[in-house]
């Protein structure tokens, strides 16, 4: 005969190692499928696309010029705000710290009001309207002034002809965000740099530019307006290359806007598979707990409803103290994914707490749903019962 308690522990160890799996899974699934989805606005946000056509080739970008804003605030009342940045390196140093390089953002103050940037000192409105400002994030702070409050405070830029003022600080930007920055240097310093060096030219610098709709606004209404605003312009044609410019909503489907199609359905097979190995593993289980009571020396005193009360209390309890294990190892295993992968974990605390209550609360209902299917199919007799599990 079949050690009974032994397998029943070899199950409780699979089904641990199970949901240890599908919880990192299930975050990260969670995580591609907010990408920009804390913005308040993000239904309303729209990013202005250049489509290049020749005879044959035709190219797509998130490039567009620098008056392009300008022109759509102007010829449309659709236009709530609008926003545009520009990638870029800097080295920065302060006079408390050394040389360091940061990605940061050319950026227009509206940047602020667009996107959920939450801002912990300063004021969103007016920290970017100026020539050599700059907004920083918690980092990048944190390395130019240590743990003093850096708004006020100046530092110095290689790429800049002098000191830029810090006017204000934000949280670190969340991993899952089209826009990934270090800090935010305002676009009147960008303005400025180049109004010395090639005055009248800046319709040829390239920027993101966004765009933020006034509610209800449909997307086919601010996509057929923006269209026909650029359409038969002559500065954006000529006989050979054919320039359009048309916009796409910054949430573009479910998922993280830069994942491929494949990368989507892996990551969607995946979480499907392995909600199947949970239920397979929670039935495993279920069956081997009926078998150690149908084997039990009190099976024949009790009643088929007690038999069913001790089943359902054994298997809840050792799904809940598995479910409990589970979500320690787990959060061990997504803390050093995240900081494998520099991820702020601290961002995503309340995200996975809610993700590995939801798993266990899921296994518990599942393996009590379970346990009363299976009582209602497997007869009574112990022998029986035992065959029937030898065959499965």
């Amino acid at each position: 005969m079949i050690n009974v308690r032994k397998e029943i522990r070899i199950r409780l160890v699979l089904l641990c190692l199970v949901m240890s799996v599908c919880i990192p899974l299930f975050c990260y699934f969670k995580y591609q499928l907010d990408y920009d989805r804390f913005h308040t606005k993000s239904h309303r946000i729209y990013k202005l696309m250049t489509d290049w056509s020749t005879p044959g080739e035709q190219t797509t970008s998130s490039i567009s010029s620098f008056n392009a804003a300008t022109r759509i605030g102007s010829g449309l009342n659709l236009i709530e705000k609008s926003a545009r940045i520009i990638h870029s390196s800097f080295q920065l140093k302060s006079s408390h710290s050394h040389s360091i390089t940061v990605d940061g953002v050319f950026a227009d103050a509206s940047v602020f009001e667009i996107f959920d940037f939450p801002m912990v000192s300063g004021n969103a409105q007016t920290a970017l309207q100026h020539p050599f400002t700059a907004v920083l994030t918690g980092q990048t702070a944190t390395a130019l002034f240590g743990e003093q409050d850096p708004v006020g405070k100046m530092f110095y830029s290689g790429d800049l002809n002098q000191p830029v003022t810090v006017t204000g600080l934000v949280k670190e930007l969340p991993g899952n965000s089209q826009i990934q920055a270090g800090l935010f240097v305002s676009m009147p310093t960008l303005v400025q740099l180049h109004d010395q060096k090639i005055s009248g030219k800046m319709e040829e610098i390239g920027v993101v530019t966004y765009l933020l709709f006034k509610k209800n606004t449909s997307r086919q209404t601010a996509s057929e307006t923006v269209s026909k605003l650029f359409s038969g312009q002559g500065a954006f044609k000529n006989l050979l290359t054919n320039k359009a410019i048309r916009i796409e909503p910054l949430r573009n489907g479910f998922f993280n806007p830069l994942l491929g199609r494949f990368q989507v359905f892996a990551l969607c097979a995946a979480v499907v598979i392995m909600l199947l190995v949970l239920l397979e593993s929670l039935n495993s289980l279920v069956k081997m707990v009926l078998l150690q009571i149908s084997l039990g020396d009190d099976y024949q005193t009790i009643t088929n409803k007690e038999r069913n009360s001790k089943l359902i209390r054994r298997v809840f309890v050792l799904v809940l103290a598995s479910g409990a294990i589970a979500s320690v190892v787990s959060a061990i295993l997504v803390a050093a994914a995240a900081l494998f992968l520099e991820i702020p974990f601290t961002q995503h605390i309340p995200a996975f707490t809610a993700i590995a209550t939801g798993t266990v609360i899921l296994s518990v209902v599942s393996s009590v749903l379970i346990g009363y299917w299976i009582v209602l199919r497997v007869p009574s007799e112990p022998m029986r019962t035992y065959l029937i599990h030898k065959k499965s």
